[in-house]
């Protein structure tokens, strides 16, 4: 297989919903990819297409099934694997967290102390009841619903609710299910949710949507660095956007 292997148990989902015998391999990015990926002006759609053409699997199981946060390590895991995966690969000019300095960070690691926070395996077909008794069921959403999600809501607009369209997406997207009730397709589920959902005025349906939102994104565990300027300890967080370099 052509690739980079990447281990399941490593991915931030460990795999828990993936087949036991399914293989995952990456290739680097090129050049091009890094700079089409990169340029002004690219939609979510298709930076992750890009992302997705480098992906492979082993095994019976569709690419656009994998958890989409499962898919952000691996956009992490395919620019890394440009660099030599036996040295040490630093993040440049990462700048101190203090809004009263200007000192700047270089922070050095290796690829295998990448590490997501823990995905909660309970999370897949977990319920959470509203006040008025709607209850929903909630995964966290795949690489195709995020696709999709980002081609219908590309606006950032607030709600009433401070909710912006994009947060409101996501939730109806991760809500598998509502309890107890019928719809005549996808489409309908969806508007209804975005309604309701942007409807909530109490404040403990409110936390409990932010609840659903912190118990369904995931991110990179920073590392802890000291500026040189101010001495305050920081957290240099890895994303996609770093400036990285290699001796």
């Amino acid at each position: 297989m052509d690739g980079q292997l990447v281990r399941i148990t490593d991915l931030p989902s460990k795999g828990v919903t993936y087949p036991s015998d399914m293989e995952l391999y990456v290739k680097p990015l090129s050049i091009k990819e890094q700079m089409e990926m990169d340029r002004y002006g690219i939609s979510q759609a298709e930076y992750y297409q890009i992302l997705l053409d480098g992906i492979t699997i082993k095994g019976n199981y569709n690419v656009n099934k994998l958890w989409y946060y499962d898919v952000q390590f691996m956009d992490i895991v395919r620019r890394l694997f440009t660099f030599d995966t036996e040295e040490e690969i630093t993040i440049i000019d990462y700048p101190c967290s203090d809004r009263y300095c200007n000192g700047k960070v270089n922070y050095s690691f290796t690829i295998d102390q990448i590490h997501y926070q823990d995905f909660p395996e309970d999370i897949f077909g977990k319920e959470y009841t509203f006040s008025d008794g709607l209850t929903v069921v909630v995964e966290p959403i795949t690489i195709l619903d995020f696709i999709t999600l980002s081609k219908k809501y590309v606006t950032n607009g607030n709600n009433n609710n401070q909710y912006s369209d994009a947060l409101l997406a996501y939730f109806t997207y991760c809500i598998k299910e509502v309890k107890d009730r019928t719809f005549k397709d996808e489409k309908h589920k969806a508007d209804f949710l975005v309604e309701y959902l942007g409807g909530l005025t109490k404040y403990k349906d409110q936390k409990l949507l932010r609840q659903i939102e912190e118990d369904t994104v995931v991110d990179i565990v920073p590392f802890k660095a000291v500026c040189p300027e101010c001495g305050a300890e920081i957290e240099v967080k890895v994303t996609p956007y770093s400036t990285f370099q290699q001796d």
